[in-house]
C-alpha cells in the first residue's frame, strides 16, 4: 500500500502497487513545485488540512505578512506594515481630543504604540487604563512592567514632561504608574488641559 512523506505529502509507491509513472511522477512534481521556499498566497488562500506542514512558510500578497504553521496556528514572522488601531480607555473621555494608535506582531511579541491630544472637551479621570491590542499570555500578572509613558503639558514650563511605567492591571489592559509615584489623574502629573499630550510605546508576549 501506498504511503506519503511526512513533511510535503509526495505518493511513495508500495512494491506492490500498480504504478502509473507520469501520473505520479507529476503530482509529486506539483507538490515540490508547492513547497519550494515561501508558499505565496493571501490571507483568504492560505494552505488548509493536509497541504500544511509544521514549519510551512507562507507570505500573503493581502498583508505583506510571512507566517510559519506550527502544526496548530499560523505565527507572524515577517511584517512590513503596522497594524493602525483605535486606542481603547477606561476612566479617559477623548470628547473632541484625537489619538491614534498601532502595533506589530512578529511571533508571540507585540509592540503597541500611540498617544492621546487633548481636545477642550477632553477629560483625565482618577485613573486610567489602555486595553491592550492582542490580548498577554497568561504567564504575565499584574503589576509587571510592559513599557513606558511621557506626559506632555503643552503650557511648557517646569515639569512640562513627566514620564512613568506602564503596567498590567489586568489580562487586557495595562495602567499608567508614573516614576515619581502615584498614577496619572486629573491633576497629576499637572492638570490636563488643551492640547497637552499622553504617549505610550509598550512590549509584551501575547498568548
Amino acid at each position: 500500500m501506498a504511503t506519503s512523506t511526512a513533511r510535503a505529502g509526495l505518493r511513495k509507491p508500495a512494491t506492490s502497487d500498480n504504478v502509473d509513472v507520469v501520473l505520479d511522477l507529476n503530482n509529486n512534481l506539483d507538490k515540490i513545485d508547492d513547497n519550494l521556499g515561501t508558499f505565496q498566497c493571501t490571507s483568504g488562500t492560505r494552505p488548509t488540512g493536509s497541504n500544511r506542514f509544521v514549519g510551512q512558510l507562507i507570505f500573503e500578497t493581502d498583508t505583506t505578512r510571512t507566517l510559519r504553521w506550527d502544526g496548530t496556528t499560523w505565527w507572524i514572522i515577517a511584517q512590513d506594515i503596522w497594524t493602525h488601531t483605535t486606542p481603547s480607555w477606561t476612566g479617559l473621555t477623548l470628547g473632541n481630543g484625537s489619538h491614534f494608535g498601532k502595533y506589530l506582531q512578529l511571533g508571540k511579541t507585540v509592540w503597541f504604540m500611540g498617544r492621546v491630544i487633548f481636545g477642550t472637551t477632553s477629560a483625565m479621570g482618577a485613573a486610567i487604563t489602555l486595553t491592550l491590542p492582542v490580548t498577554p499570555t497568561t504567564g504575565l500578572f499584574e503589576g509587571q512592567n510592559v513599557g513606558t509613558f511621557s506626559c506632555i503639558d503643552a503650557s511648557g514650563g517646569s515639569g512640562s514632561h513627566r514620564g512613568g511605567f506602564c503596567q498590567l492591571d489586568s489580562t487586557t489592559e495595562a495602567a499608567f504608574l508614573l516614576a515619581a509615584g502615584g498614577v496619572v489623574t486629573t491633576t497629576t502629573p499637572f492638570t490636563w488641559a488643551n492640547n497637552d499630550e499622553l504617549r505610550w510605546q509598550l512590549m509584551y508576549e501575547v498568548a
